[in-house]
């Protein structure tokens, strides 16, 4: 305990360096999933910004933060914000196309069904401050997960569809669902 993690405190104040501290942005006080604070004629803008902010990247330093510390504050914001994306971005069907929803993006369900949601879930699933309620969003979003991933996997094999970084990361995070 006592040691400082910066990265992790600004996370729980909800801002996000998706790509270093010049592309900081506020979220709000209640995340907009969707926001990109970057004004597209500013030279930093990048179209990535959202998808980013969805694949969770930055659940990682509250993990970090949480693993070293104990402090329970870290476990507190981070189900707060898993509750607050599932609250926010219910399950829509996947019609192949790479336009959706930014939360549904299958690149970034992928990636996050494959790294940060899980690598969270078990670093923080024995905290008192992971309880039983947010357990069952949790488990009810990788139901989600799998269901539209498996849509995902169903196009692949009843299409023409190209595979490459995308059926492959949509696939990792729907073999880590399962």
């Amino acid at each position: 305990k006592g040691d400082s993690y910066p990265q992790a405190d600004r996370v729980m104040r909800h801002y996000f360096q998706p790509f270093g501290p010049e592309s900081e942005g506020f979220l709000g006080e209640d995340i907009d999933w969707n926001s990109n604070p970057v004004p597209k004629t500013s030279p930093l803008f990048n179209i990535e910004w959202t998808a980013k902010l969805n694949r969770m990247f930055h659940w990682s330093l509250l993990r970090q933060a949480y693993w070293h510390t104990l402090d329970e504050k870290y476990v507190v914001e981070w189900v707060a914000q898993l509750v607050d994306w599932v609250d926010d971005n219910p399950v829509v069907p996947s019609h192949g196309n790479r336009t959706e929803p930014a939360a549904w993006n299958t690149l970034s369900a992928g990636i996050r069904m494959a790294e940060s949601w899980p690598d969270c879930y078990f670093a923080f699933r024995d905290s008192p401050s992971f309880t039983p309620a947010a357990n069952f969003a949790y488990l009810k979003a990788i139901v989600s997960h799998g269901l539209r991933l498996d849509w995902v996997a169903g196009g692949y094999l009843k299409t023409e569809r190209s595979g490459g970084n995308w059926a492959t990361a949509e696939m990792h995070g729907l073999g880590t669902v399962a």
